[in-house]
């Protein structure tokens, strides 16, 4: 199978994207290998110019898991505004170098350029730090440590509760432990 490069269209960056976008966006998605940032962005991005409801409980950020599973996920199990952190590119773009595959690595590298084109992902400041000690503190509480994969889903779990937003992610058992500190949602579970 050739992997097509696609033309990436110029998209008005945005911190909270619609989920009605991303569902068209990540329809007819090229799959990855298994088990392995699943599966990756479609060329064909679209613009929505009706406004969005503002609600808090209308927005949510999503994980790295749901993020590279979004086409996999129901949208209705999504908020209607969706937010990506920092940490996700981060993870994303260390993810296009673990790869020995140079298909797989073009893959992962055209996920992150879109992730990237898409969302104006929200930043790990100070407000996220604070919340970050206050998560690890929780942790710690529940007899669970934050080490390598963990602690990055910590730095988003804290960039959630600094917003007051919910988590959405494909893995809530990464988030066993936070208590109440962070509203984890379920979006479904990672093939």
């Amino acid at each position: 199978m050739a992997l097509r490069s696609p033309e990436l269209k110029p998209l008005e960056r945005r911190r909270f994207v619609p989920r009605e976008a991303l569902a068209e966006a990540f329809a007819g998605a090229v799959p990855l290998q298994p088990r392995r940032f699943a599966w990756i962005l479609s060329a064909s991005w679209i613009r929505i110019r009706r406004p969005v409801a503002e609600s808090a409980e209308s927005r949510g950020l999503v994980d790295t898991s749901a993020l590279v599973a979004l086409d996999q996920i129901d949208a209705s199990l999504l908020p209607a505004q969706v937010a990506i952190s920092a940490i996700s590119l981060a993870e994303l773009a260390a993810g296009l170098h673990a790869s020995a595959d140079s298909l797989e690595r073009a893959r992962r590298l055209q996920r992150l350029q879109l992730s990237e084109a898409s969302f104006d992902a929200m930043p790990f400041d100070g407000a996220c730090a604070r919340a970050y000690g206050r998560l690890y503190a929780q942790l710690l509480s529940a007899g669970r440590k934050a080490r390598g994969r963990r602690a990055l889903d910590l730095l988003i779990a804290a960039t959630a509760a600094a917003a007051g937003l919910p988590l959405c992610t494909a893995n809530p058992a990464d988030f066993a432990g936070l208590g109440k500190a962070v509203k984890v949602t379920s979006v479904g579970a990672r093939p």
